[in-house]
């Protein structure tokens, strides 16, 4: 069967228990997820990798490798033996955001992988010391431009869909910015309620926490609505900038895999998405729940990287290292 046939066989593929892969079966299934642990995103690879071992009656581990904004660990997956052993779970950045601003990225995503599973939407969103006194996007941009010194922001990572948002806001609103560059947000966090950084851009997810507890104070998401999981603040397109990104969770192999592998993987994906509890689980960490299959899924990621493409063209962006 010829590869480009293999998404729309797997979204065919009936919702029934999987058996296990064709790999050893005491040998852990990797959840390759590229960013740091610690924060929303990698607690949401570890609620679906806790799922997938139910189902696969089989260990599913989570494996963070990090660093340049997610391509190492994509690319450790596209490297990995093809034994049905490796997948990623990852945001929808390293595959339709970063091959318009790197020219060696090193993987092709729509040759190397293949979708499984969506997972999950979310926005990123703002968030600033709260001992900045501003409560609103006008008051920060006014703050920022009296205290020029101070407008440092931190992302996951150059190149990353957070960093895009910040270098949008500030074309918009003609500030000049500081960015920090992370392997992930817990350490960005760390040095943003300590005082050390002014601003962090991430999932939203990642701030209700310490919004909650008055350490941050979210500014705005970058998304078309505002977020379910922080109603209460505006997005910035309320806040009179006009950007608004799309972003995702979901499951990946390797094209390589073989077709077995594939068709059991997909079903155990489909499987445990749509397990007791796990809707609700993805919500309490500031997601939408957003189950999607193969096919939904290879539509979605066609889609947003041309919108991603118009992006960064747009910007004049690269970030090739």
């Amino acid at each position: 069967m010829k590869r480009r046939d293999l998404v729309g066989l797997l979204a065919c593929a009936p919702l029934a228990a999987a058996t296990r892969p064709a790999a050893a079966e005491d040998t852990p299934l990797r959840l390759v997820y590229p960013y740091a642990p610690g924060g929303a995103g990698d607690a949401l690879a570890r609620l679906f990798a806790i799922e997938m071992q139910r189902v696969l009656a089989r260990p599913v581990v989570v494996e963070n490798r990090t660093g340049a904004a997610g391509r190492i660990g994509v690319q450790m997956v596209k490297d990995a033996p093809n034994d049905g052993a490796t997948l990623l779970f990852t945001p929808s950045g390293p595959l339709v955001t970063l091959p318009h601003l790197q020219t060696k990225l090193g993987y092709e995503p729509a040759i190397d992988f293949v979708p499984l599973q969506r997972i999950a939407a979310f926005e990123v969103a703002l968030a600033i010391d709260s001992r900045i006194p501003s409560t609103s996007l006008n008051d920060l941009v006014a703050w920022l431009k009296a205290n020029p010194e101070r407008a440092t922001y931190g992302t996951p990572g150059i190149g990353s869909q957070p960093h895009l948002a910040m270098i949008a806001l500030a074309k918009a609103t003609n500030l000049t910015l500081i960015h920090v560059p992370y392997a992930g947000t817990p350490q960005a966090m760390n040095n943003l309620i300590g005082g050390s950084l002014s601003m962090l851009c991430a999932a939203t997810g990642e701030f209700l926490a310490g919004q909650r507890s008055g350490k941050l104070r979210i500014i705005a998401v970058a998304g078309d609505v505002r977020s379910v999981a922080a109603p209460e603040v505006p997005t910035l397109r309320e806040g009179g900038v006009d950007v608004a990104f799309n972003n995702w969770y979901a499951l990946y192999a390797s094209t390589r895999l073989p077709m077995a592998s594939l068709e059991q993987l997909t079903r155990a994906a489909q499987t445990a998405i749509r397990a007791s509890g796990v809707e609700e689980h993805v919500r309490s960490l500031g997601f939408r729940y957003w189950p999607g299959d193969p096919e939904t899924m290879r539509q979605l990621q066609r889609s947003d990287s041309e919108s991603w493409k118009r992006i960064v063209q747009t910007a004049a962006i690269k970030v090739d290292e």
